[in-house]
């Protein structure tokens, strides 16, 4: 995906990702072309190509938006908190819904999850605090990968759940699962 502010090329790239999502409602992903892409957002391939190189860079483009959300909402907070945090992700995957569960229908959640593992260390490190730096070192990747992995999984079952749960009562479950993991010295 290729990167600008030109308002033209941003207009022709959330249509783009627009028409992606409705044709993947009534469309098997595998089966969408880029000509099918781009005639259903009214343009060109060329315009296609001048601002994405697949469909999966389409998907990637809306992922690093939602990661982005994410890290801007959490870059606002004074005090960020594991609750705080967890209440701020859950209420981006609310957001969202839709999106998460099309990839659902389509299969496609290897693919977000690849994409989020991919995206979201170099975010969280714009917000890592020197405590957390010291305490892991050289294993903070580890960190990452275990705090990623536990909101992924976590999400993906309230997803399945049929998302009742409000992100605040999702964040306090995160909380109690980490307290528990601490008090049973799990």
């Amino acid at each position: 995906m290729k990167t600008t502010e030109n308002p033209i090329a941003v207009q022709s790239q959330k249509w783009l990702v627009s028409s992606l999502l409705d044709l993947m409602n009534t469309q098997n992903y595998s089966k969408i072309t880029i000509k099918d892409l781009a005639k259903h957002a009214d343009l060109d391939r060329r315009t296609f190509y001048r601002n994405f190189q697949s469909k999966e860079d389409v998907l990637c483009f809306y992922i690093r938006g939602m990661c982005d959300e994410y890290i801007e909402a959490l870059s606002h907070e004074q005090n960020p908190s594991t609750f705080l945090a967890a209440k701020t992700y859950f209420s981006i995957c609310r957001k969202h819904l839709e999106f998460f569960n099309l990839l659902l229908k389509q299969g496609l959640l290897g693919f977000l999850l690849l994409k989020f593992d991919e995206f979201m260390p170099s975010l969280q490190q714009q917000n890592l605090s020197q405590d957390l730096k010291h305490y892991y070192g050289e294993d903070i990747s580890y960190l990452y990968a275990f705090n990623n992995g536990g909101f992924w999984n976590m999400s993906i079952q309230w997803i399945r759940n049929g998302s009742i749960q409000t992100p605040e009562e999702m964040a306090n479950i995160v909380c109690k699962i980490v307290h528990g993991m601490s008090e049973c010295g799990f």
